[in-house]
């Protein structure tokens, strides 16, 4: 190491670079039968972490393939792979005859009209990793709970600590999935209140429960923890009631327009776990949507659901609408024209009025010239 015998300024330059950059030389190409991913179509990839997201890890059927590419992407970040359409593949959907959804460009093309018949949605990517989807939504403020259920209320003298199943009035008004709180027979809010239960089935009355933990959104094991007596009253909320901060009403771009009652919330649920590896893990959530076509968020962008689902959802597509959303899709009503045309509808009758008053004053004027 260099020293300074007298005073002075010594210059020291310390590399301080501790790895060497993954500098691309070469392109690479692959094709590469994938578990999920887009088919028949490019896909530029810089990164293992890029493979792994956009076609999957590797299984017993492509491993060879696939870690070729990984191996390439070790000193390489240009990497142009390629899923092939392979005999069978179809996108999960909801009901009817399967339909394969390629890519964007093929969905925009063939399916974004909704007359594909496959129900209200699709798995964004072909393959059997769609098959773990569940989707939920929620369109109305009664839906979405915690509403008070007056006529159903419990009908079992025998619910004691620890029970995983308990008697209602009428369980048809109940589905699997809700969460369910309990009070007394005189009271909404009082004890044992304040304690939470997802239906996990319904068979006929009789409701089979496990503890809710709103705050993590999980069940936790064990039944009721306390006794419920018999004619107590019951609050029943949204399965995903707690992962959003206020019930679906009217969105403010509709309600400015003389429109209501278009807002919906979505969730996308890895429901049986084949995606994350935990069985009924939330994916995505979707607050605020519009069901109006031309619906706008507050800035300015769309926020029709159909929109949405499309730019922002990494797993479904939207293939239709429900049958119970009696307006979605349509425009949303319009104020101002509104204003506007009954303007214009009044100016031309003030019009005719004039008209035909200056008629009648030309006739009587006539009259009394002969």
């Amino acid at each position: 190491m260099a020293f300074q015998v007298s005073p002075g300024v010594l210059v020291q330059e310390t590399d301080l670079t501790n790895i060497i950059p993954n500098v691309s030389t070469t392109i690479g190409a692959a094709v590469l039968s994938a578990e999920k991913g887009p088919i028949d179509e490019v896909t530029l990839l810089s990164s293992e972490k890029d493979l792994v997201e956009t076609f999957g890890k590797p299984n017993g059927t492509n491993f060879e393939d696939w870690f070729t590419c990984a191996n390439f992407l070790q000193y390489g970040n240009a990497l142009r792979v390629v899923r092939p359409n392979i005999a069978g593949l179809k996108n999960a959907g909801v009901s009817g005859t399967a339909v394969l959804i390629k890519n964007t460009t093929d969905y925009t093309d063939n399916y974004s009209d909704g007359s594909a018949n496959v129900g209200s949605w699709a798995a964004r990517e072909p393959g059997t990793l769609g098959n773990n989807l569940k989707v939920s939504m929620c369109t109305n403020s009664t839906a979405f709970g915690g509403d008070q259920m007056g006529g159903n209320l419990v009908a079992d003298a025998s619910a004691a600590i620890g029970d995983t199943t308990i008697t209602v009035d009428d369980g048809s008004l109940l589905n699997a999935g809700d969460i369910l709180e309990f009070g007394s027979a005189s009271d909404y809010t009082a004890a044992p209140s304040g304690h939470y239960y997802k239906v996990s089935s319904v068979a006929t009355h009789v409701l089979t429960i496990t503890r809710f933990n709103p705050a993590t959104g999980k069940t936790e094991t064990g039944g009721l923890r306390h006794a419920v007596v018999d004619n107590a009253k019951i609050k029943r909320y949204w399965e995903y009631h707690f992962n959003f901060s206020q019930p679906p009403t009217t969105t403010d771009d509709v309600l400015a327009a003389g429109g209501s009652l278009d807002e919906l919330h979505l969730v996308v649920v890895d429901e049986d776990g084949g995606i994350t590896g935990t069985a009924n893990t939330i994916l995505e959530t979707f607050e605020g949507l519009s069901q109006a076509k031309d619906g706008k968020n507050s800035q300015g962008g769309t926020n029709n659901y159909v929109d949405v689902l499309y730019n922002q959802s990494k797993y479904i597509y939207w293939m239709d609408h429900e049958s119970t959303l009696a307006n979605a899709g349509s425009v949303k009503l319009d104020k101002l024209l509104i204003i506007k045309a009954q303007m214009v509808l009044l100016y031309i009758l003030i019009r005719l009025l004039v008209e035909l008053t200056v008629q009648q004053l030309g006739k009587i004027l006539m009259l009394n010239l002969h």
